[in-house]
């Protein structure tokens, strides 16, 4: 089994652009990984997916994102299959040390500016599903284990690990769609408030009483459709 499954969703708190912002510049924040065939959010869809090298292992459950336009990569990393050319993709990224990982999705530019559109019109929260293959892997020491996991259509779905011989993890994922909704819209599909979770991460530690609940209210009226 090479191949498996991931859906995931962004928030985009703040998509107007600012004067130093270039076309394609879009900020997210990870809400949560979601069960790819029955949309069960956090609160009940609980995957296990992990970075292992014989050095470090590493759960994929912090997650920073990145956005990039699909043709300003600069790096030297490609699919070995020549995805990006034909597909938008995300690179998932740990490496030994650091608390965080990365999800960075390449997209093209034209879509980054739909979903800021999106995000304008109060549907700010977009779901990606993949498809993780080890042919679209940048190189043949980056490779998944899927033979404990959950499958669907010869796919794993909720426990597979991203396994390299490198000091950093560097899979792809090709994106094969993505879907946008409101706030409201996207709790009652997932059973999670996408808002409330940006905020419950983005204020992490700060205590004053009822602070996050006046952020929360202030916020929330700039989301309802």
């Amino acid at each position: 089994m090479d191949q498996a499954i991931l859906k995931t969703s962004v928030f985009v708190p703040y998509p107007e652009k600012r004067w130093d912002q270039a076309y394609g510049s879009l900020i997210a924040y990870h809400c949560e990984v979601l069960h790819p065939i029955s949309n069960e959010g956090a609160s009940t869809f609980d995957p296990t997916m992990k970075f292992f090298n014989p050095e470090w292992q590493k759960n994929l459950d912090k997650i920073s994102v990145i956005i990039t336009p699909r043709h300003a990569l600069t790096c030297r990393l490609r699919p070995q299959d020549g995805l990006e050319k034909i597909s938008d993709f995300a690179f998932i990224t740990h490496t030994r040390g650091d608390d965080k990982s990365i999800i960075e999705y390449a997209l093209d530019i034209e879509f980054i500016e739909n979903m800021r559109g999106l995000s304008l019109e109060k549907r700010p929260v977009h779901v990606f599903n993949m498809e993780i293959s080890n042919s679209s892997q940048v190189d043949k020491a980056f490779w998944l284990d899927c033979e404990k996991a959950e499958f669907a259509n010869g796919k794993a779905i909720n426990n597979f690990t991203f396994e390299t011989e490198y000091k950093a993890a560097i899979h792809v994922g090709r994106i094969l769609g993505v879907e946008s909704y409101s706030i409201d819209e996207y709790e009652a599909l997932t059973g999670t408030d996408a808002l409330l979770t940006y905020l419950q991460d983005v204020e992490d530690g700060f205590d004053l009483p009822g602070y996050i609940e006046r952020r929360y209210e202030g916020m929330r009226v700039n989301y309802v459709l």
